[in-house]
């Protein structure tokens, strides 16, 4: 897991704001795919089952 302020490698896909991010490879350089907010838990597609090393939420909550 990366430290607050670690490099992120340089072949990482833009992840988007407001997306959960699912990558393949510590340093984030396998991108697996993304989900938005408000569904819940789901699972990854075939192509990333068991293949998950890293993510990133970009997603916010909102205040009620």
């Amino acid at each position: 897991m990366l430290a607050a302020g670690a490099a992120v490698s340089a072949t990482e896909p833009l992840c988007l704001n407001n997306r959960v991010c699912i990558y393949g490879d510590n340093d984030f350089g396998d991108f697996l795919g993304s989900r938005g907010p408000g569904f819940g838990i789901r699972t990854v597609s075939d192509k990333a089952n068991d293949k998950m090393d890293s993510w990133k939420n970009r997603t916010r909550q909102i205040e009620r």
